[in-house]
Order: structure tokens, then sequence, then C-alpha cells
């Protein structure tokens, strides 16, 4: 009976009026949604006295569905509430209803008490630069000031929104911060390092794997990871790893036990080659002496060759 109301202006009271009812309230908002753009001004003005948090999480819900710049005011408003839940709403409306109006607001919530909140600002401001690529210029401004904050949320998500609207110059902020002295922007930097496969990262990338701090270890890990998930490692990668290693070795005075499929990087690295095949170590000596091996299994597996024994 509520979905039928949807489209009927003398019914929006009544639409309003279900929301505030548990057992109706969801298909109310759903009503609402379908009436359209029309139900805005009275969506507003509910928006203004609705005590409930319940209720302005459903009427935010709606506005995010139906938009308008006008509920843009309105919203903003929220963006201070008490309720986390509330602020998050509020700001990813702001992200569906695009108006440049709202990038200052959202700027100061990439420091929101909520991780969630602080998430749907980054995304929102995302989605304004999008829509409004004239305001990018001026956002980007905005945010090479927050990068010097002394906060270390509006630090992270201020390097985040410069990395996913592509500022200039974002790869010398990314390389800077991954210098930095404090472990969790450097595990910020290598993350966001991690979904781009370009050759200046991948040195900066492979040397977080030594970092002091576990955190940025990991990042490194899953960096390199992510970059070449089909073989686990891409060549570029493959290499500084190799030269990391030997580095490694050679400093510390240490022995590595390396396990890999790539002989490139094996003959790099090793001062001996061991080769198991079905749990038996059938060829072992040096790098020089293993490619001499005269056992076909080995030699085709140097090769990589699809025909042979193995």
């Amino acid at each position: 009976a509520l979905t039928a109301l949807a489209g009927d202006e003398t019914a929006l009271p009544v639409l309003l009026r279900y929301l505030e009812e548990p057992d109706t309230s969801e298909v109310a908002a759903q009503a609402l949604i379908d009436y359209g753009h029309g139900a805005m001004p009275a969506i507003l003005e509910a928006l203004g006295s609705a005590e409930e948090d319940e209720v302005v999480a459903l009427l935010l819900r709606v506005v995010n569905a139906v938009g308008g710049r006008e509920a843009v005011p309105r919203i903003i408003g929220f963006l201070t509430h008490d309720n986390p839940m509330i602020r998050r709403l509020a700001v990813e409306t702001l992200g569906e209803v695009p108006d440049p109006a709202s990038v200052e607001f959202l700027l100061a919530r990439l420091d929101d008490p909520d991780v969630p909140s602080q998430q749907a600002a980054m995304n929102s401001l995302t989605a304004l630069v999008k829509a409004h690529p004239q305001i990018k210029e001026s956002v980007l401004a905005s945010i090479r000031k927050l990068l010097q904050s002394r906060s270390i949320p509006v630090k992270l998500n201020s390097l985040s929104v410069y990395v996913s609207i592509q500022g200039e110059g974002y790869h010398d902020e990314l390389l800077l911060a991954s210098k930095d002295r404090d472990p969790v922007i450097r595990q910020k930097a290598v993350s966001l390092m991690g979904r781009f496969a370009e050759e200046q990262f991948g040195h900066h990338i492979v040397l977080s794997l030594a970092d002091e701090s576990t955190a940025v270890r990991l990042a490194g890990i899953n960096a390199v990871v992510r970059l070449r998930p089909e073989t686990g490692l891409d060549p570029l990668i493959s290499d500084v790893v190799a030269d990391l290693i030997v580095e490694m070795d050679e400093k510390l005075h240490t022995t590595t036990v390396t396990i890999t499929h790539d002989m490139k990087v094996a003959f790099k690295i090793a001062d001996r080659v061991a080769m198991l095949h079905r749990g038996k170590i059938i060829e072992e000596g040096t790098p020089e002496q293993f490619q001499r091996s005269p056992n076909p299994i080995v030699q085709q597996f140097i090769e990589g060759r699809a025909a042979g024994p193995l």
C-alpha cells in the first residue's frame, strides 16, 4: 500500500510518518525514493526536525538515492553529528550529490574519529573531482597543505586522495612518504605504491621488505604480490629482490636459503644451487656447475622447455 502512494503529493506526510515506524520504515523509505526529486522539499524539512537517529539515517539514504544540490546545506549540518553512523552517511551522501561547495567540509572529515567516515570522505572527494574536473587543481592545492599536517590520519588520508585523483607529482609524494620517520606513513606509502606496476616504485617496494617496522614489511610483501599475482613477482621486482638478497647477505654476513623457479634469480644470488625432483635432490653445485649438468631433467628446467623428461 505504501508503494502505491509514491507519486501522490498528498501521500508525502503519510510516507514520512510511516518512516518513523519500525515495521514500515524500510518500505516508506523506498516509496520516497520511488517518488523521486519532487519529494525533496518535504524530505529536507523532515531532516531538519527528525530527532531519532534511525529516522535521520533513513532520510539520508533517501537523499543519497534521489540526489539534488539543494540538499547539500542540510547534509553539511550532519557532518559533526554525535553518531558516527550519521556522519558517515552524510559524508557518503555528499559524494553522491556532487557539489564543489562540499570540498572543504569533506577535507575537514579526513581526521574524523570514525575510520569509516574518514574512508567515506576520501571516496566522496575523489567522486567530486571526477564529477567536476575543473576543481581538481584547487582540491590538490588544499591537499598539498594537508600533507604537511601533524595529524597522522590527515596525512595518511590526504596522501590516499592525492594518489587516487592522480595529482601532479604524486610519484614524488609517495617516494617522500616512503622515507618518513613515522612507520605508519611509510606503510601507507608502500601500500599505495602497490597499486602501480611502475619501475620507479619497484626498488622502494623491495627495500621496504627490510624495513625495521613489521607493518611496513608486510605492506611491502602485499605490494609485491599485488603487482604480479599470477606469478608471484614481476620481473623488475624479482631482479631488485635478488639484488637486495645479495646486498643483505654481504652486509649482515648471513646465509640465505631461497626457493625459486626463476633460474635467472637463482644464478644471480646463489653460491650453490640444488634441484629437488620428486622428493630427491637430483643436482647440486655452483651456478656454473649446475648449468653444465648433463642431467636432461635439469637442462629442461633451466631452458624452460615443454618437451622433455619432466
